[in-house]
């Protein structure tokens, strides 16, 4: 910076000052073009400036808008920096404000505060002389000057002037002596030495100990070298060494009143939603601000607009508006996942890697197919080609199969789950042995949903809150750390949660808002976050922020939107991303020609989704006829035979399963071990009929 002695804040604007500083003087006698080494010419106005200053004439002192910006005179410098004297824009015009003992003679602002007012020729004011019999000129020291004989006792006479040697800037501490003119800098002379000041609104910001080469009143620099104003989304202006706001662009605002920052805040957000401080949101519905206007979206799932209010007020899951606004159940039947059944129907229905279990509208729960560790759930360890009731469960409300467990939410929130136990997946306090009949997992409350992946098991609470436990080597509990749990555990930053599911050793979360986190495996790029890192904790799914139910399969996962498309992403070597390729991605891409989609399941490496008008379409893997279209041929989505009136699909390792408007259950696929509950171990290339349900 110009200067070591001493400085001062006043208003905004750093005065700094340098003492004893001895610099080749500066002719700034003639500022008219052309200009001297050092300085350039501003056509515009005709006159000399500064390098630093070149183009300050983008918008000059003139009270026009030059440079089209819709404001007058505000380029830097308008005005330029003359000698001896502070200048400012004036309606237009630049005006002079000389320091003491100079004075603007010649009334051109180009040269500043031309005329040193101690010579005897403009003694005291301009055009004023002396001569015979006072023919020299007094330097009064308080700014006066006047005509006299002889110099007094505290006065020297330098040429035909009388001066104070400590005071004038003309003959500081001695006859031609003067302190220099510098661009920007106030001279004063000072107990016989020459200090140098920056003007007001000056500063020397390349510290070249030189001049005071920067005007710090001006967006650009305002108060302070490099302190600009903020121009993002924002018109500002420099007052008195502060930036203050002009105007803000369209659509932002300065919500938290502090220029400094200037229009920080855009009005297109739920937060602050055509204006500062309102917010946008409806009950049960996501929410648009995209044009400053809040705007409903879609409904959350099981939730209805039945009313002139906005939002999504109706629980879609009562008698009284089962599945949509208006569907009341008949006497005898209650409302289960949307649809109205009776105590006899099948109202759901889950796939494991070799087996499948359905819930029943009474709250039981039956299973079929292998049984090598206990999945049945009804002791025998015993695989079986017909459905078989699950001992000890009459009160189910959410079921779930993993790869050889399965487990069941009951209506009092907690949680029973029988199986496969090598990682503790069964969550009991007891030995880690398999179970072949329900055991209560431990510290799970107010639990409603439950979703399985290969060995590791998660349950969502009534609040949003999500809990994992069992095989946990690669993060799919979400936790933040590696290492089995026998116990569930809250995965940190869920509290939103509405739907969940669980692949082999990945999980996911559709959150209220729309958007889907996931973590755990992503060597295949099944987290979707763009990347195959291996993720410990929730991570946000690229480009997802309407999602309104999930499925992950064996290595990628799929996603159903408000709207009715789908979505997949991960592994997709046998085209289980429905895109007709064979390639991995790392980032959700559409299922080409699904736009009706209600429910989507996934099994090991194929997909399915049921469409609004009750059929269902099927992709990827098909060796054993698990895409339902009666053949073994893989790939792009195809419609599944013999089925157009399903109300759920679920997806195994190789087989899938689907329940009907009816409350029957079909399946189709992979016989082995008689997961399809035919009563056979026969693959099926269409529906069959699952049989010994009750």
């Amino acid at each position: 910076m110009l200067g070591a002695v001493r400085g001062s804040f006043r208003a905004g604007v750093w005065s700094i000052v340098l003492a004893g500083c001895v610099l080749a003087p500066i002719d700034l006698a003639d500022r008219r073009c052309p200009c001297t080494v050092g300085w350039v010419c501003d056509e515009a106005r005709d006159r000399c400036v500064p390098v630093a200053d070149a183009g300050a004439s983008s918008d000059p002192c003139n009270a026009l808008d030059d440079d089209d910006d819709e404001r007058v005179d505000e380029g830097p410098d308008v005005c330029g920096t003359p000698a001896r004297a502070t200048v400012e824009c004036v309606s237009g015009a630049c005006v002079l404000t000389c320091v003491s003992g100079a004075a603007d003679c010649d009334l051109a602002v180009a040269n500043g505060c031309e005329t040193d007012l101690g010579d005897v020729t403009s003694c005291g004011a301009c055009d004023v002389a002396c001569a015979e019999p006072t023919p020299l000129c007094l330097d009064g020291g308080d700014g006066t000057f006047v005509c006299t004989e002889s110099c007094a006792s505290d006065r020297a006479q330098c040429g035909s002037s009388c001066v104070d040697l400590a005071t004038s800037v003309s003959h500081c501490g001695g006859c031609d002596q003067p302190c220099e003119l510098r661009t920007g800098v106030l001279s004063q002379c000072i107990a016989g030495a020459c200090v140098y000041a920056c003007a007001t609104g000056r500063a020397d910001c390349d510290s070249d100990r030189h001049d005071c080469e920067t005007d710090v009143s001006t967006v650009a620099a305002c108060g302070a070298c490099n302190a600009p104003c903020v121009t993002e989304h924002t018109t500002p202006a420099c007052v008195e060494g502060a930036c203050e706001i002009v105007s803000c662009q369209d659509a932002w605002a300065d919500c938290d009143l502090d220029a400094a920052d200037g229009c920080e805040t855009s009005l297109r957000t739920l937060d602050d939603c055509g204006a500062c401080h309102t917010p946008c949101g409806f009950e049960h519905a996501t929410a648009s601000c995209a044009t400053g206007t809040c705007t409903m979206g879609a409904c959350e799932p099981g939730f209805g607009d039945c009313t002139a209010t906005p939002g999504c007020e109706t629980d879609l899951s009562r008698e009284e508006s089962c599945g949509a606004c208006g569907v009341t159940c008949e006497a005898g039947t209650s409302c289960d996942a949307g649809s109205c059944v009776s105590p006899s129907d099948v109202a759901e229905v889950v796939a494991g890697d070799a087996f499948a279990c359905a819930r029943i509208g009474d709250g039981r729960v039956a299973c079929w197919g292998a049984d090598e560790s206990g999945q049945l759930g009804n002791g025998s360890a015993g695989a079986s080609a017909t459905a078989m009731l699950v001992t000890g469960i009459t009160d189910a409300i959410d079921l779930a199969a993993g790869a050889r467990h399965a487990c069941a939410v009951r209506q009092t929130g907690e949680v029973l789950c029988w199986g496969d136990n090598e990682f503790r997946q069964l969550g009991n306090s007891g030995a880690g042995s398999d179970q072949v009949v329900p055991v209560l997992v431990r510290n799970i409350v107010g639990a409603v949903q439950v979703a399985l992946g290969d060995a590791h098991s998660c349950a969502r609470r009534s609040d949003g809150t999500v809990a994992c436990w069992g095989r946990n080597d690669r993060g799919q509990l979400g936790i933040g750390s590696a290492g089995d749990r026998s116990a569930p555990t809250n995965v940190a930053g869920l509290a939103d949660v509405f739907d969940l599911d669980a692949g082999d050793a990945h999980t996911c979360a559709v959150r209220s808002s729309g958007e889907i986190a996931c973590w755990g495996a992503n060597a295949r790029g099944q987290l979707g976050d763009g990347t195959t890192t291996q993720r410990l904790a929730p991570t946000a799914v690229l480009g997802i922020s309407v999602a309104r139910g999930i499925a992950l399969g064996a290595e990628f996962t799929c996603a159903v939107a408000t709207d009715g498309r789908a979505g997949c992403w991960g592994a997709g070597e046998v085209g289980q991303l429905g895109d007709g390729g064979t390639f991995d991605r790392a980032y959700p891409d559409l299922v080409p020609d699904i736009t009706t989609a209600g429910w989507i399941a996934a099994g090991d490496d194929h997909a399915c989704v049921r469409l609004a008008d009750g059929t269902a379409r099927c992709w990827g893997a098909n060796e054993s006829g698990q895409l339902g279209d009666g053949t073994r041929d893989g790939g792009a989505p195809r419609v599944v035979l013999l089925l157009d009136d399903a109300v759920a699909v679920a997806a195994g390792a190789s087989h899938t399963c689907a329940v009907r408007e009816d409350g029957a259950a079909k399946c189709w696929g992979s016989g082995a071990s008689g997961r399809l509950g035919d009563g056979t171990s026969t693959d099926q290339l269409t529906p069959v009929t699952v049989m010994g349900l009750p």
